[in-house]
């Protein structure tokens, strides 16, 4: 997960230096915080997914046992 996080954090300051004047007004600026609120929800959502589909799967198997 951090390295998700990492990756698109990276890619977006870069992208915003192009277009702002300064670093530090960069990093203080709300649309980093909602960049990374945004990895975050995404990176949580990727890593849920998996073992959410695999006890759903578990769940509909165990039942068609019976």
């Amino acid at each position: 997960m951090p390295i998700i996080i990492c990756i698109y954090t990276t890619s977006v300051v870069l992208l915003l230096t192009v277009f702002s004047g300064s670093t530090l007004n960069l990093f203080n600026s709300e649309m980093i915080a909602v960049e990374i609120l945004q990895a975050l929800a995404g990176s949580f959502g990727i890593l849920a997914a998996m073992p959410l589909t695999a006890l759903f799967c578990s769940i509909l198997y165990l039942k068609k046992d019976k």
